[in-house]
């Protein structure tokens, strides 16, 4: 299936589905600045998520459409 394109709407869209606010988002992806991420759901003066933070934003909340993450198993 092909991924979604990282869209404004569509980082909106995902982060809200996460139940997630932007600061938690923020710090879920190692990114510092909520600031940035208000500009690139508002699509402020043409800010973008690249494709590979999107895609990590969707395997770290479970909604890539191909994958999903699970914990790795230890052995003993």
């Amino acid at each position: 299936m092909p991924l979604p394109e990282p869209t404004a709407e569509n980082v909106v869209a995902y982060r809200k589905s996460a139940g997630l606010s932007q600061s938690e988002l923020c710090r879920l992806l190692g990114v510092k600045s909520v600031r940035w991420l208000s500009k690139v759901e508002t699509a402020y003066e043409g800010a973008q998520m690249s494709q590979p933070l999107f895609e990590l934003m969707l395997f770290k909340t479970n909604q890539h459409p191909d994958f999903e993450c699970v914990p790795r198993q230890t052995t003993p």
